[in-house]
């Protein structure tokens, strides 16, 4: 039958579906549960265990991203749908992005500056890849891990999140359901902490919103690289900063009297007073201890160099120890 004698609302079906990647399948509610509870099982570990967790940011990341590459390609594959890649040469999506992407920055500024005036008390530390950033400024996996997360990291979210879980939503309820449902999913799922998921869920539903305007997965997609691309780019910048600043060498999670050591870095400056793991520190020089947080807080205000004397429990036995500050820099030097 050719096209001019398809019924009306069939060739409108037809344009609808020209951005969609697996324009023949219809996704079932059991590919999402099975896609959703390993990244759910991640995200939820991280935002449990944030300090634990911090180290294995990039490759739990990688890990992810490659899930939600090859999930929804291998139930196509398995149903016999066939994979349609969207034209990522448009240059009209391309064009279109860029000043749509500034729109978006600009609620998102709006979104931040509310939840902050809201609740100024919320952990403003959103960007888990920093620390790990500062320790591997010379590994050229780093590198790898930060093209990966411009391209093949964006590309992987939109076939899982609007390519799938996006068009399962709009089988069963209606548009608006399905973006604000679709993006606090995406929110919630980045459990860096709760700003981070605020964000996130604007972003989520400003990309769904943006395939559902342009009827082509090529839109988001160009939205979320540009946005990782900005994203990573600060992350190096801050990175570069904190390499040569102090380092105590120590990683923690609050306890009741202090922050108790999870990790200690070796050649760090923490290892070389005799820092262990399962120490508590009280105090670092003047400043009372209550929780990492606040022991990163207390090390930005010295030099690289200054001896500081640190307060900490062992076995409930308050000790103490002068620390000389290094910066990573000097650990990797070492």
């Amino acid at each position: 039958m050719s096209e001019e004698a398809l019924p009306a609302d069939a060739i409108l079906s037809r344009a609808d579906d020209r951005g969609e990647v697996f324009p023949e399948l219809d996704w079932r509610w059991e590919d999402v549960v099975a896609g959703l509870l390993p990244i759910l099982a991640v995200r939820i570990s991280v935002g449990m265990y944030p300090e634990k967790l911090q180290p294995l940011a990039i490759p739990l990341t990688v890990i992810v991203t490659a899930w939600m590459w090859f999930f929804p390609v291998g139930i196509a594959r398995l149903r016999g749908a066939k994979l349609r890649l969207p034209p990522l040469a448009s240059a009209i999506e391309v064009a279109i992005a860029i000043p749509t992407t500034m729109m978006i920055w600009t609620g998102l500024g709006i979104v931040l500056g509310i939840t902050l005036y809201l609740f100024p008390n919320i952990n403003q530390n959103t960007n888990p890849f920093v620390e790990p950033a500062a320790r591997n400024l010379g590994n050229p996996l780093f590198w790898l891990f930060m093209l990966t997360a411009c391209t093949a990291g964006p590309l992987g979210e939109e076939l899982f999140f609007r390519g799938m879980i996006y068009r399962w939503l709009k089988q069963h309820v209606d548009i608006k359901s399905a973006i604000l449902l679709q993006g606090l999913l995406f929110g919630f799922v980045h459990t860096y902490g709760v700003l981070h998921s605020i964000l996130a869920s604007f972003l989520g539903i400003a990309f769904a919103t943006a395939y559902e305007w342009r009827k082509t997965l090529v839109m988001p997609i160009c939205l979320h690289v540009l946005q990782n691309t900005v994203a990573m780019t600060a992350t190096v910048a801050m990175a570069l900063i904190l390499s040569t600043g102090p380092f105590l060498g120590v990683w923690g999670e609050a306890q009741q009297h202090g922050c108790q050591i999870t990790r200690v870095e070796p050649g760090g400056s923490a290892a070389d007073a005799g820092i262990q793991v399962g120490d508590i520190v009280a105090e670092f020089g003047s400043e009372p201890i209550t929780d990492f947080d606040s022991l990163k807080g207390a090390i930005h205000k010295y030099r690289v160099g200054d001896r500081v004397n640190v307060r900490y429990f062992r076995s409930d036995k308050m000790q103490q120890v002068d620390v000389k500050l290094k910066s990573r820099n000097q650990i990797v030097e070492d």
